[in-house]
């Protein structure tokens, strides 16, 4: 026989049996996105979120879902309107990886009465997820444009976040460049705000890290005011047999502060405080 034939033959039974391997993992996946995605909106506290798929439909490698969302304090739903968000996905060759994004519905429900009401917002929020090892890598960006009310204003940076996440482990990093709010009385400015939180799951330990780079409140009248410069915040809690403890770090580097009997600018010292190893059950009794 022509060994020319023969090769043929082989590679296209190879390329036909991936081929196949290709659609049937692709399908397999395909089922399992929209249960692992509701579920892990399932997992939010019930009491704070409501969280309900509205749609769901899979054509081949591509995903696409509609879940509502409402607000739930006492008990009760705290909007009219539910918050809509879709969810995009396209599943990689073989199944091993989904890409895909989170986009919130802007012309309808409550971010379309937050639009008109409030301000504008714009978010983007990506996402790369390993079906071998189960690993989560999720990025986002969230820019609210400036808050006006009849006194007060709001001005708020582009918020971004980073979320890697897999069997062992959570860790979420936040920062927001800047936030300022004030009246014709006062203004409070903070920025460089970065946010740690760390979850490690085979430890049962969490810890939340906490930096401000400068806050700056003033009395817009008296000049009177208060600023502080590097601070950092940090909160451990760890589980064991015995139960939970909270551990506690507070670390301020630089203050300056501003009153009508006197004025102290640029004051170097550094302030620290610590709570080791609370029982948790002890703060709840």
């Amino acid at each position: 026989m022509n060994k020319v034939l023969v090769a043929s033959g082989v590679s296209l039974a190879l390329l036909g049996g991936a081929f196949a391997a290709n659609n049937y993992m692709i399908e397999k996946i395909g089922q399992e996105i929209p249960t692992q995605v509701l579920n892990g909106l399932e997992k939010i506290d019930p009491q704070l979120l409501q969280v309900q798929r509205v749609s769901s439909q899979i054509n081949g490698k591509e995903i696409k879902e509609e879940y509502s969302f409402y607000f739930i304090i006492d008990g009760k739903r705290q909007q009219k309107l539910p918050l809509l968000m879709t969810h995009y996905a396209e599943i990689g060759l073989f199944g091993l990886n989904v890409n895909g994004n989170f986009a919130l519905a802007k012309d309808k429900g409550f971010a379309a009465e937050f639009i008109k009401e409030v301000t504008t917002f714009n978010e983007n929020i990506t996402y790369t997820f390993s079906t071998t090892t189960q690993q989560l890598d999720l990025n986002g960006d969230i820019q609210l444009g400036a808050i006006q009310s009849r006194r007060e204003k709001v001005n708020i940076g582009k918020l971004s976040f980073n979320l890697v996440a897999d069997h062992k482990e959570q860790v979420l990093k936040a920062n927001l460049p800047t936030i300022s709010l004030g009246d014709n009385s006062f203004a409070l400015n903070m920025k460089d705000i970065d946010l740690t939180l760390l979850d490690n799951i085979e430890t049962n330990n969490s810890s939340i890290n906490f930096n401000l780079g400068d806050f700056n409140f003033q009395n817009t009248r008296s000049k009177e005011g208060v600023r502080l410069s590097d601070s950092n915040w940090t909160i451990n809690l760890a589980e064991n047999e015995t139960g939970s403890k909270f551990s506690t770090n507070i670390d301020i580097q630089k203050a300056s502060l501003q009153a009508k009997q006197f004025s102290i600018p640029n004051l170097n010292f550094n302030f620290k405080t610590a709570v080791e190893g609370i029982q948790l059950d002890l703060l709840e009794n």
